[in-house]
């Protein structure tokens, strides 16, 4: 049973680590295409 809560919880940790390493390539790409235009 403890087994299980900590496998359920290793998931959900990982899965919440990827959503925000997402959330950072998006945030990343805005800001290299907004250097990129500033210079032109």
């Amino acid at each position: 049973m403890f087994s299980e809560a900590l496998r359920i919880l290793d998931r959900n940790m990982a899965e919440l680590m990827v959503d925000r390493m997402k959330d950072e390539i998006v945030d990343l790409k805005e800001q290299n295409d907004e250097l990129l235009e500033e210079q032109r």
